[in-house]
């Protein structure tokens, strides 16, 4: 795989890719706009390095997700000619091109600038599929062209990752446009990706480091913690730790580059390791302030639902059933009779298979097309098994707790707010624990009545009246009490020994 860092249209971005030998870059056609009139030749040649592989994203995702059309159909189809012009007056500088495919010009006008490709530099050309198209549209660009150009990997809620899958195992190209999860960059063999993530540094203030194997990202908010923390791997990969603790944009976009590319050899030495399910709001190429949001969703659209065979329904994997028996009294013939009752359980086996699991590239169990191995056979039923629950999650929370001091320590001492919150987290775990350990009795009883005194009113009494609870403490009342309740004296009788009886 490929990775082509977006933003080349711009110096800076250009610049520091060729400064640090970066040897694949993506351009945006719309983006370059922005800068140049084009009132002389805009050369490639003149701004990249010999042998630099260029893609040429038209920058079409940009217009499509604006929320008013910039420019009239007229306008844009000019805009559509110059930009194939251009890309002809290029082309050998070129490893791919997309196609321009602003969704005002309509499917036909899209499929008409396309068509007249197909004798024209056909080989580079990188059809763009779009939802409205459905699956079957991606099949059939699939099939015409070889390679196809995907800006997301859902589609009406439905995970396309094992189509694309798929069709990469069928030698079909499949380009990434405009990625920003690594996840889903290591859940598809894909030909190339670009992605602007890598300038999210330099535009939102995160930072973006490799530290044990995998790719981080810290947010502004976490920046002074988290880059003490990531101190030894800076000065390990020979990074300026001074213009770190300065901020400088530069070195961090260096830093943001030098991450990615550990992470483009890792997936490269691996292979696919996951297959994951993400919403289409993973993509994006808008330039605002916001990364990763689509403006419009296309509503669902399922075929006409074939009713299946009842006897191939089953009980969904993830539950079993225990049997109570209960005695139910009949209606009919007024006896108590048993009857199976079902109680629902979680049952502990998985259904998660290896080679899409998450975790595949680290789990030693790793079985290739086997379930996973790991059962969790965890009840919660009674007050003594849930007092078991709540210690263990205290014990577990408190070494997690306990490490993290050492790594604050280790890291010179300076207070980490993330361990602050864990320990905050942890104290609300022993109070609920505290909580659940306590055992309390309380009794409520309501009486009600109205007329003359009746038998409640004799134990009871009025409450507000003392005199009455003192005059039914009297022991002829006590025992007139005791007969109305239908209680007897009796005398203790002797019972033959069982084993006389059985003589």
């Amino acid at each position: 795989m490929i990775i082509y860092y977006q933003g080349a249209e711009l110096p800076t971005y250009r610049n520091l890719i060729k400064e640090m030998n970066i040897q694949s870059s993506s351009l945006s056609y719309m983006g370059l706009r922005k800068r140049t009139k084009f009132s002389k030749p805009w050369l490639v040649s003149n701004y990249f390095p010999e042998n630099h592989k260029l893609f040429v994203d038209s920058g079409c995702s940009v217009l499509n997700n604006a929320k008013e059309q910039q420019y009239d159909d007229e306008e844009l189809r000019a805009i559509a000619e110059h930009y194939y012009l251009w890309v002809d007056s290029n082309i050998g500088n070129l490893e791919y091109y997309t196609e321009f495919d602003a969704i005002q010009l309509g499917q036909t006008g899209i499929e008409t600038f396309r068509e007249q490709r197909r004798d024209i530099a056909f080989d580079k050309l990188v059809p763009v599929w779009h939802e409205d198209s459905g699956i079957s549209g991606l099949h059939q660009l699939a099939e015409d062209y070889g390679r196809v150009g995907i800006s997301q990997t859902a589609i009406g809620g439905r995970d396309l990752i094992p189509t694309l899958s798929r069709l990469a195992s069928n030698g079909i190209k499949l380009h990434g446009l405009a990625m920003t999860k690594p996840d889903i960059m290591q859940a598809v063999k894909w030909e190339s990706v670009s992605s602007t993530s890598w300038t999210t540094p330099q535009r939102y203030g995160d930072t973006i480091i490799w530290s044990h194997n995998q790719l981080k990202r810290y947010p502004k908010s976490m920046k002074d913690q988290a880059r003490k923390k990531e101190r030894a791997t800076f000065l390990a990969a020979g990074f300026d730790w001074e213009k770190i603790e300065a901020d400088d944009p530069k070195e961090m976009l260096r830093i943001s580059l030098w991450s990615w590319e550990q992470l483009l050899g890792k997936i490269n030495r691996t292979g696919v390791t996951t297959s994951m399910n993400f919403d289409d709001e993973d993509f994006t190429e808008i330039e605002g302030d916001d990364v990763g949001t689509v403006v419009s969703r296309t509503q669902n659209r399922l075929p006409t639902p074939t009713p299946r065979d009842p006897s191939q329904r089953r009980v969904i994997p993830l539950i079993d059933f225990d049997i109570d028996t209960v005695k139910v009294k009949n209606s009919e013939t007024g006896e108590y009779e048993n009857k199976d009752v079902p109680r629902i359980k979680v049952r502990s086996e998985s259904m998660r298979i290896c080679d899409t699991c998450f975790l595949a590239s680290k789990c030693p169990m790793f079985e290739p097309n086997s379930t996973c191995a790991y059962d969790i056979p965890i009840q919660v039923e009674t007050k003594e098994q849930m007092q078991s629950l709540m210690n263990s999650l205290v014990s577990m929370q408190t070494q997690r707790v306990m490490f993290m001091k050492m790594s604050e320590d280790m890291e010179g001492g300076s207070a980490d707010p993330v361990l602050s919150s864990e320990i905050d987290r942890l104290g609300k775990l022993i109070e609920k624990k505290h909580t659940i350990e306590q055992e309390g009795f309380s009794l409520t009883v309501t009486a009600k009545q109205s007329g003359e005194m009746n038998m409640v009113e004799r134990i009871f009494g009025d409450m507000g009246n003392t005199q009455s609870l003192t005059t039914f403490a009297q022991p002829k009342e006590l025992e007139q009490a005791s007969q109305e309740l239908g209680f007897i004296d009796a005398e203790v009788i002797d019972l033959p020994d069982f084993k006389d009886m059985s003589n």
